[in-house]
């Protein structure tokens, strides 16, 4: 059975998402209305936890869908809004961030991204950070003709990667499976300060150059560029000290 994630509440109805970032509509009908009236009681401001309720808004529900989902009054759950909305804030700019090469010139991920989305004559309506699992998507609804679609991609902050998790992401990316292991994840090539957040997600990132082991590779003819060797099928690339970012076209 697949777990859905509730995003939205309405005034007639549930918007829920699926891990893939499809999205479903479950009309509030008085059926169901009953049928949550028989569920299990609704719980209080008494009993959910401010780690509960970041939790919620860490997964993409607004304030009124918590406050709906709980129980509780807006003005309570927006106590504990500011953290998690820096929290995002800071996600979502660490992976737009993430360097790419294309072209022959240096981008960034979520330029890149959008650019191949205006080729293909469409636009980004926005992007969003949320975390479901375990684990932190980043996703962007996209506008091409008439028809809206969510990419999305799983992003790990602390090894600063970024995969495509469904098939609208792959394609963007132009690539041809939606396998991670025939995706090589986007990394950062340059270190960062550490960061963390008061809510404990974050941890000191890692040394990316110094604490990885570095192995002598055969002098090759200059070329004028540099790319990053990757073993297939391995998912991730190592990175040696001043190589640039990986190609875009490697997606």
């Amino acid at each position: 059975m697949e777990e859905l994630s509730v995003i939205e509440v309405t005034r007639d109805g549930i918007i829920v998402v699926t891990r893939d970032g499809q999205r479903f509509s479950v009309a509030l009908d008085d059926a169901l209305r009953s049928k949550l009236g028989h569920s299990t009681p609704s719980t209080t401001a008494g009993t959910v936890s401010p780690k509960e309720i970041q939790s919620l808004l860490r997964s993409g529900l607004s304030v009124s869908d918590v406050a709906a989902q709980t129980g509780t009054s807006d003005e309570h759950v927006a106590r504990f809004e500011a953290p998690i909305v820096a929290e995002l804030a800071f996600v979502l700019e660490r992976a737009l961030a993430v360097p790419v090469v294309a072209d022959d010139s240096d981008s960034s991920f979520g330029i890149e991204i959008a650019a191949r989305i205006s080729a293909q004559g469409g636009q980004i309506i926005g992007w969003q950070a949320y975390r479901t699992n375990d684990e932190w998507l980043v996703g962007a609804r996209c506008l091409i003709g008439t028809i809206e679609e969510d990419a999305t991609w799983t992003f790990d902050p602390r090894k600063m990667t970024l995969v495509p998790s469904n098939a609208a992401a792959v394609r963007i990316s132009k690539s041809e499976s939606i396998d991670a292991a025939l995706f090589p994840p986007l990394r950062v090539v340059s270190q960062r300060p550490a960061a963390r957040f008061d809510s404990g997600e974050f941890e000191p990132l890692p040394d990316l150059v110094g604490d990885l082991p570095v192995t002598e590779t055969p002098e090759m003819p200059s070329t004028g560029t540099s790319s990053i060797v990757i073993d297939m099928p391995a998912v991730e690339a190592s990175i040696e000290q001043n190589v640039p970012a990986l190609e875009i076209d490697d997606l």
